[in-house]
């Protein structure tokens, strides 16, 4: 996907990967601010659509949260796993 082919180390380039263990009270939390940041992006874009052209760029945002572990951390569980999302 071109849009994920940078380094984005550019001037209003940003990539975020973060990892880490979290309770479903937790995730849905993030899962809500997620939602508003998405919400302030669309009202951004309907405020800076009356502006000119020139003054505006193409900007994409992906932004992503699931329960999701590397499969190698699979492996080296002792026993099945029976949490449940």
């Amino acid at each position: 996907m071109d849009f994920l082919d940078s380094n984005f180390s550019g001037k209003g380039e940003l990539r975020v990967f973060t990892t880490g263990m979290l309770s479903r009270n937790s995730n849905n939390i993030l899962i809500k601010r997620i939602e508003r940041l998405a919400q302030e992006f669309r009202q951004f874009h309907n405020e800076d659509s009356s502006l000119p052209l020139e003054e505006r760029f193409g900007s994409s945002m992906v932004l992503a949260i699931r329960p999701w572990e590397l499969a190698a951390f699979e492996s080296l569980r002792c026993s099945e796993d029976l949490r449940v999302f």
